[in-house]
C-alpha cells in the first residue's frame, strides 16, 4: 500500500536526479596547461581551453564526443551514479536503498 508512506526508492531516485544535473564548473589544475599544449588542435581553442569561464561552451560544440568528455572529466569534478540496490520483493516497498556513485576530483 503506497500512499503515504516513505519510499527509498522513491527518495533515492530524486538524488540521482540532482546529482546528474549536477554541474561544477571547471577546475583547472596545475598540470592543465601542459596537456592542453600536447593536444592537436588549434590554437584559439587551445586558448578557451585555458579560461575556466569558457570551457564549457567550447567543450559543448566539440564535434569529437569522446574528447570533449575525456577533456570534461580532466577539468571538472565528476559525479556518476552507477549501482542502486533496494528492495527485496515486488510487493514490498523499500525502506532501503544503497547507492553508489563514483565521484572524481
Amino acid at each position: 500500500m503506497p500512499f503515504r508512506t516513505n519510499n527509498a526508492l522513491v527518495k533515492a531516485a530524486a538524488v540521482v536526479t540532482r546529482l546528474a544535473e549536477y554541474a561544477p564548473g571547471a577546475r583547472l589544475h596545475e598540470f592543465w596547461g601542459s596537456q592542453v599544449a600536447a593536444l592537436d588542435i588549434d590554437e584559439a581553442t587551445k586558448r578557451t581551453l585555458l579560461d575556466a569561464a569558457a570551457i564549457d561552451d567550447i567543450l559543448a560544440s566539440l564535434p569529437d564526443v569522446g574528447i570533449a568528455r575525456q577533456l570534461h572529466a580532466c577539468s571538472h569534478t565528476t559525479f556518476s551514479c552507477n549501482v542502486m540496490a533496494g528492495g527485496a520483493k515486488t510487493n514490498v516497498i523499500p525502506d532501503q536503498v544503497d547507492l553508489e556513485v563514483d565521484v572524481r576530483m
